[in-house]
Formats: C-alpha cells, structure tokens, sequence
C-alpha cells in the first residue's frame, strides 16, 4: 500500500510509567513493507526484501532489474540477526563480526562487499581470539598496571577457567567500555552543538575542509548552503544539501543523538539545525 513508513501511521510501543515514557520509552515504530519495482523511494525509508531489511541511502525510482541487493549506493542492509559478516552492511569503527568460524572487529566505517571479507582486508578488520585467555593476553598486553600485569600472567597461563573468571575484571581494566556519542565509529573528535526547543543552531561557513558535527538535541530538519553540491549526511545517511530543507524525518538517533558530517570541496559551505 502506499502509506510512507517513515512518516506514518505506525504502532506506538510504549510503557505506561511516566518516568519510563521520559527516558526514550515511547517511540513509534513505523511499518516496513515489502520492497517493489516502480516506486518513488525517499531516503531513510526501510523496506523488506528476500527476509532482510534494507534502508534508503538515495532517494530513486525503483526498477525490477535493480532490487536492493543490486544497488550498494542506493540501499544499505539493515539486519544481520546472527552478528555474521555480510555485504552491503554499513559497518562502525569497533563493530565487531563472525566470520567462518573467526571473530572480528572493525578498523574503519565502511560498507562492506564482496571481496572485502574480514580475512581478505585488514585495513578494515582486526582478528581477535576467541578464546577468554587469548582475549585478556591480547587487551592487557599493553597496559602496565598491577591488575593487568596479573592478567596477561592468567592469560599465558592457559587455564580457561581461570580466564572466564577474570575476564570481566580484566577487561574493566584494560579495555573500559566507552560512552558512545553520535559520531563514533564515524568520524574523531567531533564538534557538540546544542539546539533548545524552538532555535535554530548555525555552523557558520566551514571553510574548504571536512566537518564533523555532533548533539545530543533532539531536531527535526535543517537546511544548507551548498554551491559546490560537498556531500552532507546525518547519521551516516545522505541527505539533499542543496539550500532547501534536509527530508523530514531524519535518519533515526545514533547513540541517542545526531551526527552530521560535510565532505571537503572548493567552497565554503554552512549549515543549520532546528
């Protein structure tokens, strides 16, 4: 049928507590229909074709000679289910896969292809060991504190149940969680920007160079000046940069926020977030 699933009607999943709906628990969740020939697709919206889900990258008029699976510049697959390595997947810098049988982590953002599996392109992935002590011997061998001294000593050791015990505290130690913010895994050191309800935040002219920008705001559009048609995403997604409104509604929250990024070109180029 014809209802855009990024704009809805959707279901509402919901708690009825209060202080739940407050903190994110409240959310539409849109429909995803099934993919067909010779429809106007609009970026953002996720569609189901052959049992896996795949989200717009570039909005087009789909044809039945080119279905999702064809076009890795027109849709990127969205589930994966089992965490395995599969192309045209969109992976984030410390994402991590199997891969026959071998676990992986991601070096670099990049879609993946044929061709580009995890053991043929270390550029993209780093082998990790499977195994408890290989993983502490591995994460701790840097690091120079008493705990991970004693860490590595179990790893080396080999005695597995001794690992699996550690393991947590080992890795507590030598390699912390970090807090994700919007651009991780996509760009470093990102500007924050903040925009309360009902204003509007400027980036200013950018100059000839790349961008970066992050916030934990929750905004609805935007619009951009762009002479040089410099590439502009939010989220990872592409969006239309040609002095109009950005499409609403954006590409959904990443880490509980937006990350906007502009790619060098020969002229300035600015932004605006509402």
């Amino acid at each position: 049928f014809s209802i855009d699933p990024t704009t809805g009607p959707g279901y509402l999943i919901h708690c009825h507590l209060t202080g739940h709906e407050d903190h994110d628990m409240l959310r539409r969740m849109p429909l995803v229909n099934s993919w067909k020939a010779g429809v106007d697709y609009s970026p953002n919206t996720v569609v189901a074709f052959q049992s896996v889900d795949y989200r717009v990258l570039v909005a087009h008029h789909s044809s039945a000679s080119q279905p999702p699976t064809s076009r890795f510049d027109l849709w990127e697959r969205v589930n994966n289910n089992d965490g395995s390595w599969a192309a045209q997947i969109r992976y984030a810098v410390d994402d991590r896969v199997t891969f026959q049988g071998r676990l992986f982590i991601a070096l670099q953002f990049h879609q993946a292809r044929t061709g580009m599996e995890p053991t043929s392109a270390p550029q993209l992935w780093r082998e990790l060991p499977l195994t408890a002590c290989g993983q502490i011997s591995q994460f701790c061998a840097t690091n120079t504190s008493t705990t991970a001294t004693s860490c590595v000593a179990t790893g080396q050791a080999g005695d597995e149940t001794a690992c699996l015990g550690q393991l947590s505290s080992c890795l507590n130690t030598c390699q912390p969680a970090v807090q994700m913010s919007p651009c991780s895994g996509l760009c470093a050191n990102p500007i924050a920007f903040s925009v309360p309800d009902g204003t509007t935040f400027s980036s200013g002219r950018l100059g000839n160079g790349a961008a970066c920008y992050e916030t934990l705001s929750q905004i609805e559009t935007g619009t951009c000046s762009n002479p040089d048609h410099r590439a502009l995403t939010v989220n990872g997604v592409a969006e239309q940069c040609n002095g109009h409104g950005w499409p609403a509604p954006l590409p959904a929250q990443r880490n509980e926020g937006y990350c906007i990024q502009v790619s060098a070109g020969p002229s300035p180029l600015s932004f605006t977030a509402q």
